[in-house]
């Protein structure tokens, strides 16, 4: 992942439709920190659940989500279905 990116916040809602949004426009997510592509992952000291992809010019672009939990400090960077498992 390059270290600058541009990142556009939405709303979970948005942020759940995202991929399948990008999808219907032709463009792939790409999977960050180590992760596949298949779900955001969490920044967990946001917290803010993220989509990556990029731009035809190869720029890093991010759909970001503001998560209503209180920010932990981890040692990875779950996916949100791992996430929202932490805070059942």
């Amino acid at each position: 992942m390059c270290s600058r990116h541009f990142a556009f916040e939405v709303d979970i809602h948005g942020l759940m439709g995202a991929k399948p949004w990008l999808q219907e426009r032709g463009i792939e997510t790409v999977g960050v920190f180590g992760r596949s592509n298949e779900e955001p992952v969490v920044h967990p000291s946001g917290p803010i659940a993220s989509v990556y992809f990029n731009d035809p010019d190869g720029n890093m672009l991010e759909f970001a989500a503001r998560l209503p939990e209180k920010p932990r400090k981890r040692g990875y960077i779950p996916t949100l279905s791992e996430w929202r498992a932490l805070h059942r």
